[in-house]
């Protein structure tokens, strides 16, 4: 971001891609979550420095979305249905959504929208988190203590 921040000339956007997790924790999950928590604040404490030079910067926590990354998840059964059971809208979200959010925080419509954090996560941050943990011991026979 600060390479980024630097060809900017006087104006711009920045938007970085946080996670659900940067506000809602998960069991196992502590390295992952105060990464993404810490994504969040980078953003707001950007916001603030950069905004004298009229660059926004502002984050999208995402939530469940099926890309190679999260495939393992699919590995694991029951883990994708839990996070669906756990998202109201009843369903993971897309690239292309997740892309357009982006290209409207880089558009002037949001030209006054800086340190912002937008919950792209279908609702899945007013639930609870999927046990991972557990989930892989069932799958492995073992059990579920951190």
């Amino acid at each position: 971001m600060r390479e980024a921040a630097r060809t900017l000339r006087d104006s711009g956007s920045v938007v970085l891609v946080a996670s659900l997790n940067g506000r809602q924790p998960g069991i196992g999950m502590g390295a992952y979550c105060s990464a993404k928590a810490g994504v969040l604040m980078l953003t707001e404490v950007a916001a603030m420095e950069l905004a004298p030079r009229g660059i926004r910067v502002n984050a999208v926590n995402t939530g469940f979305v099926h890309t190679p990354l999260t495939h393992g998840a699919t590995l694991v059964p029951g883990l994708v249905e839990e996070y669906i059971d756990n998202t109201p809208l009843g369903r993971a979200g897309t690239p292309g959504e997740i892309a357009q959010t982006i290209g409207f925080l880089t558009s002037t419509a949001a030209g006054w929208m800086t340190g912002a954090a937008i919950d792209l996560n279908g609702g899945a941050h007013t639930k609870r988190y999927p046990d991972i943990v557990a989930r892989i011991a069932d799958m492995a026979g073992g059990n579920s203590a951190p």
